[in-house]
């Protein structure tokens, strides 16, 4: 059964770049990766979206950064929430689950951002995109350079 990205695919929203050259496909491996963490025994046959993702976004300017071109900014953090139902099976035995994956993201700017998933079952957006505010807020603290170690004390 082939994915049906829908709304995502078709919104007009940043979230696609955030994923790399082929986001639908890396959506889907990080969706299935979610839940085999937490349920081992779900196998997902056919990720369906089911809304318009909610997005959230933190930025700095250039000409902070190493390399940056001054008056523009990069995206360094961000985070989204899609709706989703899920065709799986569970030890053999077909089920649909809904619910909302959650996405995040910080140090977009660095080769190497950390990135945490989840999948919160039956949640709708509305509980979702509060807990996903919550979860990103202290991700777009402002980035500071730390005092030198060498002048301290």
């Amino acid at each position: 059964m082939n994915d049906d990205w829908g709304a995502f695919s078709r919104a007009d929203h940043g979230v696609r770049s955030w994923l790399g050259s082929e986001p639908e496909q890396a959506l889907g491996r990080a969706i299935r990766a979610a839940l085999a963490q937490t349920h081992p025994s779900l196998v997902v046959e056919r990720v369906r979206v089911v809304g318009e993702p909610y997005a959230l976004t933190c930025a700095q300017p250039r000409t902070t950064l190493v390399g940056g071109t001054a008056g523009t900014l990069q995206t360094t953090c961000a985070a989204f929430a899609l709706p989703c139902e899920l065709d799986a099976t569970v030890d053999g035995s077909p089920t649909v689950w809904r619910g909302v994956f959650s996405w995040l993201a910080e140090g977009l700017n660095t080769p190497d951002p950390y990135v945490s998933t989840r999948f919160d079952r039956d949640a709708g957006m509305a509980c979702a995109t509060h807990d996903l505010e919550r979860r990103f807020t202290p991700m777009r603290q402002p980035y500071t350079s730390s005092p030198s170690l060498a002048n301290a004390g």
